[in-house]
């Protein structure tokens, strides 16, 4: 290694002390930086990552490492060196690695130089780091290759220009194959053949973040094969054409075939291996998830896993089609027997093509795209089914990638988060077909049953119910597998009745209006720490009671499919207009269809009417999005559904965008949710302001500009102080609802304000999920339009406090009823007191409405009867409370998408993550999260995106200067030191002779000292 490290050295000195490093290093960073911030508009995706640093460099590095190597053998060659290095007592491998090494160092160098742009980038965001080690090390491949390869070609000339020219095709040759231009025009199975030679497409799997031991081997076995090509060669020089050499040359020759035919063999014994990878990236991007794994391992009956995909297939669509299967292929590592993944071409085989349709409706998709002559359709195949005993899901193309306009005419799709729609399917199909065995068998506990019954004092027409209700519970005991027990309690005592109330807020229900006479008749389920109150039937019998229990036990095992109640604002009907022939047509004031579309992807959505004052019993998790005038008989509903345990989120702005405001302007409408009484019982307050920040997305701005002459419509991106982008530093680190969102833009929201319950209320743990910037303000009006300005000082103060305004809030805990009294207040602290169970019987006898056996919407219990309502929630019931509707609505995803932002996506996943979080279901959360998180840049203005440009330029030029400086200084010494042993003072005629001190100076690297060196 010595003497390869002085060959390097010498090679350096060599770069260094003519203008050849300084040229390349000057031409890397002008590329690279040009590329960076105009050439991919850097700026314009403000995105946090460095995409653009490493996006061309597999082309640029074939012509600077081209121009790199052309002198390295093909000087030796032109000036006759070659001869007195071929007869040193060198090996000639280590000739070859020594220059190798020697531009690999070169390469590395400026590769260093370009950190300051990673650096400034994470400072400006939130960087994830793996992809960036992924850039560089792929980079350092790259170059590794490249440079073999123009070691090789030249040594077999001594022509440089031939040597640059070579090295740029025979790199061009590597490169080509995996361009997405050229690999597109074949078929599947010929493009991932394509894309495995190809050099870029290499480079483009390692720079994702992802060092994987195929892509390793494969750019080992292109640098073992060129150098050793390059060795052989050079060893050739040495060689006669005589018969005594006939054998050395046969012999490396055939060396050089089996270096290639091992390589070859290396990459196709390793090519199904998909497991020997690390993936470098923050949250595991391309690794399957722990609830993945777990979910895999859990399984009973064996999972089919389908791709069914075309051979011929839109050219978008086939780079798409390796990632596919690289993932299907690591559920079938993590599934092992039980997971059996297939791909098939239905095009191909009338029989697979039948069975795909007629079992599970699959066809064929008819897409259009422009060939190189004429415009072509094909009907191509491109879903993937997942089968779980009787049960199946099917995704198709929609499902499994996305589609981004990049220009006119120009689309990009690429595959995002697939293991979220895959596993999110997976856990549809095994616990819809999960039996009752399977059910218990997958609790992470045991599931407690208690039931409080005063048998002596029931309905007549309830008079069997506790003996039916033993016998539903034998049944359960005995397909529990020891994970069930019950236990029926009759409360009778003071001392009990007390302790049933604080547990679970429980109180016993009245026998008639005529009567004092109580009953209890309450159900509670238990798993762990978490409660749930079983609400009972109608008309109580074995088969309805099984069928309670049972849904009861589902929305507490984790993983059942997670039915969403949800609320929207109902169509108003506008005033007739004067002499109209028809009658105006309802009009929606706010539409939340992309919601309900991305809901009924992970969960079963059910469409609530609360002017029926109740909810339905299979509700898990209540969604009130745009409340408007929500009846009393709605807002007790949502009251009573919160005090049994059921979770409830809330986007209630107090403002909603105003449709009908005139043209050319935009306005805002005050909104009346109806339940302010409600959330001022629970301690939260939504306040009538609109919070504005310095920090906000821009807003898609229609103007009209001259062109030509002629008046054009142009949309111009304008900062909106109303639409509040809440980075990541301003989320709640402790909440899992927000820990793994980038940014999240808040369209015309409210502060939501906590108030401070005091000791007599329970403790609560609260999560301020989203804040503004301490540079935000408010205001109480309804103009809207982008020129809003801040409060003039000395204005009239506005409701919602001091920045930073609280715009989300999490609060789990215990809850006191708004209407346990009856009387339709909020019910305080000294309202709970189980003592006076009499007097509140009395109080409650004369009222409407309620709710039995712990049911939400006034049903159960004796028919025709006024029914108790609950008063205290369980400890762990669950409230979001988000200041804004518009966040998720139709117009504000809409306005996101034409101005090109990302915060539709992540709202959206926003309401997903509490709703996983109301339900204690974090699986699904942590898997989506991870393809949520659109790092996105800071608030980063125009005058600051010039000043950190102009950064990363000083950056560049001082690096580069202090490499220059470095290299001078090592050459000035080395001056020195030989200047002192040619020039010795006893001989001061040595160096006027013309050769020693004058030679070293044009030539230091002939005057080293090291043992090493004299040696080479």
């Amino acid at each position: 290694m010595r003497q390869v490290w002085s060959i390097a050295s010498k090679e350096l000195r060599g770069y260094f002390n003519s203008a050849v490093a300084l040229i390349f290093l000057a031409t890397f960073l002008s590329v690279v930086l040009f590329t960076f911030f105009w050439g991919e508009d850097f700026w314009a995706t403000n995105a946090a990552n460095v995409a653009p640093l490493f996006k061309w460099l597999p082309l640029l590095l074939i012509f600077l490492v081209a121009a790199l190597t052309m002198r390295l053998w093909s000087e030796e060659h032109k000036t006759g060196t070659i001869e007195i290095l071929l007869t040193l007592p060198v090996p000639i491998r280590r000739l070859v690695l020594g220059k190798f090494v020697a531009g690999l160092l070169l390469v590395a160098i400026a590769l260093a130089l370009t950190l300051g742009l990673p650096i400034t980038v994470s400072i400006m965001g939130d960087l994830d780091w793996g992809p960036v080690i992924g850039g560089y090390v792929g980079a350092l491949l790259l170059a590794s290759a490249y440079l073999s390869i123009g070691l090789c070609i030249s040594s077999a000339t001594d022509n440089q220009i031939v040597a640059l020219i070579g090295t740029a095709l025979v790199g061009a040759l590597f490169y080509v194959p995996g361009v997405e231009a050229v690999a597109g025009l074949f078929g599947v199975e010929i493009s991932e053949i394509l894309r495995l030679i190809g050099t870029g497409s290499r480079f483009e799997s390692v720079a994702r973040g992802v060092l994987d031991l195929r892509d390793l081997a494969y750019y080992a076995a292109l640098v073992l094969l060129f150098l050793t090509l390059n060795t052989v060669l050079l060893e050739a020089k040495r060689w006669s054409a005589s018969e005594r050499t006939r054998a050395a040359r046969t012999g490396s020759r055939l060396a050089v075939v089996l270096v290639a035919l091992n390589a070859l063999a290396l990459n196709l014994w390793l090519q199904p291996v998909t497991a020997a990878r690390v993936d470098l990236t923050e949250d595991n991007m391309y690794s399957l998830s722990e609830p993945t794994e777990k979910l895999l391992a859990s399984l009973d009956e064996p999972l089919i896993l389908r791709g069914y995909f075309s051979e011929e297939t839109h050219p978008i669509l086939v780079p798409l089609v390796p990632q596919i299967r690289n993932m299907l292929a690591e559920y079938a590592i993590a599934g092992g027997d039980m997971v059996d993944v297939q791909f098939l071409d239905p095009s191909k085989d009338e029989d697979i093509e039948a069975e795909a349709f007629e079992n599970y409706g699959i066809k064929p998709t008819p897409l259009q795209f422009a060939g190189r002559h004429q415009q072509s359709i094909v009907n191509a195949y491109f879903h993937v089914l997942v089968a779980y005993g009787d049960q199946h899901v099917v995704l198709s193309m929609f499902d499994l990638i996305k589609i981004d306009a990049v220009d006119i005419n120009n689309v990009k799709a690429y595959v995002d988060n697939l293991e979220y729609e895959i596993t999110k399917s997976i856990r549809k199909v095994v616990y819809e077909f999960q039996s009752i065995d399977a059910l218990f068998a997958g609790l992470p506990g045991k599931i407690e049953l208690e039931a409080y019954v005063t048998p002596d004092k029931l309905p007549e027409q309830w008079a069997a119910l506790p003996e039916e209700l033993d016998a539903v519970a034998a049944t359960f005991e005995q397909q529990a597998g020891g994970k069930f027990t019950y236990k029926r309690t009759s409360p009778a005592t003071e001392e009990e009745q007390r302790a049933l109330f604080d547990a679970y807020g429980l109180r016993p229900f009245t026998l008639s209006l005529l009567s004092n006479e109580v009953f209890y008749l309450h159900l509670v389920l238990k798993l762990g720490d978490r409660v749930e109150l079983v609400r009972l039937p109608e008309a109580p019998s074995g088969a309805t009671l099984q069928t309670a229990i049972r849904t009861s036990i589902e929305r507490l095992a984790p993983g059942f499919t997670t039915v969403v109640g949800l609320v929207t604002p109902k169509p108003e009907t506008p005033p007739p207009m004067p002499g109209a022939q028809q009658p105006p047509q309802p009009r929606s004031v706010q539409n939340f269809q992309g919601l309900a579309r991305r809901l009924r992807e992970t969960y079963q959505v059910r469409m609530v009417d609360l002017d029926a004052g109740s909810i339905p019993d299979e509700v898990d998790v209540l969604l009130v999005a745009g409340p408007e005038r929500i009846p009393e008989a709605g807002s007790k509903a949502i009251d009573q559904f919160l005090m049994r345990g059921g979770p409830v989120v809330l986007l209630a702005g107090r403002y909603r965008i105003d449709l009908a405001s005139p043209r050319g302007s935009i306005r805002l409408e005050e909104v009346d949710s109806g339940l302010d009484e409600l959330l001022s019982a629970y301690g939260v307050e939504v306040a009538k302001s609109t919070v504005l920040d310095d920090d906000n997305d821009a807003f898609p701005m229609p103007r009209m500009r001259n062109v030509g002459g002629a008046q054009v419509p142009v949309v111009e991106r304008i900062p909106y102080p109303f639409f509040v982008r809440v980075g990541r530093d301003a989320m709640d680190e402790d909440s899992i609802i927000t820990r793994d969102l980038d940014s999240v833009v808040a369209h015309w929201a409210s502060p939501v304000l906590v108030k401070d319950q005091g000791e007599a209320a329970p403790t609560r743990e609260i999560y301020r999920l989203l804040r503004s910037s301490e540079s935000a303000w408010l205001q109480a009006g309804t103009n809207a339009m982008p020129d809003a300005s801040r409060p003039q000082p000395g204005t009239s103060a506005v409701p919602g406090g001091q920045p930073p305004y609280v715009l989300a809030v999490a609060i789990k805990g215990t809850f006191d009823s708004a209407y346990g009294k009856g009387d339709g207040g909020a019910a305080g602290a000294d309202a709970a007191d189980p003592s006076a169970v009499d007097e509140a019987t009395d109080e409650a006898n004369g009222e409407a409405g309620g709710e039995a056996a712990g049911g939400a919407g006034g049903e159960g219990g004796v028919q025709g009867e006024p029914e108790r309502l609950l008063e205290r929630s369980p400890p762990d019931a669950r409230l979001v409370v988000v200041g804004s509707s518009n966040f998720v609505a139709d117009t504000a995803l809409g306005i996101s998408e034409a101005s090109g932002s990302s915060s539709g996506t992540n709202n959206l996943a926003l309401v997903e993550n509490s709703i996983d979080w109301a339900v204690a279901d974090t699986d699904l959360l942590s898997i989506r999260s991870r393809g949520a998180a659109a790092r996105t840049l800071g608030g980063v203005d125009a005058d600051a995106r010039t000043r950190w440009e102009l950064i990363n330029y000083l950056i560049a030029l001082l690096g580069l200067g202090l490499v220059v400086v470095f290299a001078r200084a090592r050459r000035q010494a080395r001056i020195r030191t030989a200047s002192r042993i040619i020039v010795p003072t006893a001989q001061p005629s040595f160096g006027a002779r013309g050769g020693g001190a004058r030679k070293a100076s044009d030539d230091d690297d002939e005057a080293e000292t090291s043992d090493e060196e004299e040696q080479t």
